[in-house]
């Protein structure tokens, strides 16, 4: 998606990043994401 990592590198806050493993479980999430999502990107590691 070239157009969300245009954003990604402009600063656009309407959009977060995350990155995954092959089961799923999140190995990082951006700043952006605990206001998108409510969650603190904490308690989100490791989870599928």
């Amino acid at each position: 998606m070239p157009e969300t990592r245009e954003c990604v590198v402009h600063g656009a806050t309407n959009v977060f990043t995350t990155v995954h493993a092959m089961d799923m479980k999140i190995l990082h999430i951006d700043a952006n994401s605990e206001w998108h999502l409510g969650w603190e990107r904490t308690s989100l590691h490791g989870v599928s």
